[in-house]
């Protein structure tokens, strides 16, 4: 629901359906709070359907005013919120993924923490000769700390632990470590978002 000017002191709500009395200075201070950047996106909008809307109107007569929106008109706003959206599809795209690599950071740090407890425990690390994906509940090094109480279920990456260690198109943690001395955790990262790290696979050890 939007709430429409009717005159200077006096206002109606109408829903923005073709046939309606035409779109007037909307009130965007009556609609309900947003979140800031989805606020900016109708702030946006509302201003450049209001701009369009009054080039065209003002070449047409005052009695073909009052008949609602032309197909041009409806086709100018359609384009204009199509263009906006995509914008804040790019751009929630781009947090996600920021997202997810903060995630991973810190689902490392957790691993290296247990690892770190292991030790203690154990003087050594897990060893397992072959790099291996870490998949939360089966694979060795996941088996070693939950059967030593270190974790209920290993941290992953949140894409999963599907792929190939190393392949530039997948994503998932990778743990080797051939006599149990020491260790090395591999990752990728989507982006370059990570103070002090490029996009791409990390390598991290003790």
């Amino acid at each position: 629901m939007l709430f429409f000017r009717k005159n200077k002191n006096q206002f109606h709500a109408r829903r923005f359906v073709m046939g309606f009395t035409p779109l007037g200075k909307i009130e965007s201070s009556y609609v309900l709070r947003l979140p800031a950047v989805f606020g900016l996106l109708y702030e946006g909008i509302i201003f450049l359907i209001n701009g369009v809307l009054f080039s065209v109107r003002r070449r047409r007569s005052f009695r073909f005013s009052q008949t609602g929106f032309t197909i041009l008109e409806l086709l100018v706003v359609i384009a204009i919120i199509g263009m906006l959206a995509s914008f804040l599809f790019v751009q929630m795209t781009g947090f996600r993924a920021n997202s997810r690599d903060a995630t991973r950071e810190e689902n490392i740090r957790q691993i290296k923490n247990g690892l770190d407890l292991y030790h203690v425990t154990h003087f050594r690390y897990p060893a397992i000769c072959s790099e291996s994906a870490i998949d939360g509940t089966a694979d060795c090094l996941s088996v070693e700390l939950i059967n030593d109480g270190v974790f209920s279920k290993t941290p992953v990456d949140p894409f999963g632990s599907s792929g190939t260690c190393g392949d530039p198109d997948d994503y998932l943690f990778c743990y080797e470590s051939v006599d149990g001395s020491t260790y090395t955790l591999r990752y990728n990262l989507e982006t370059g978002s990570i103070p002090g790290k490029n996009q791409g696979w990390q390598t991290t050890a003790p």
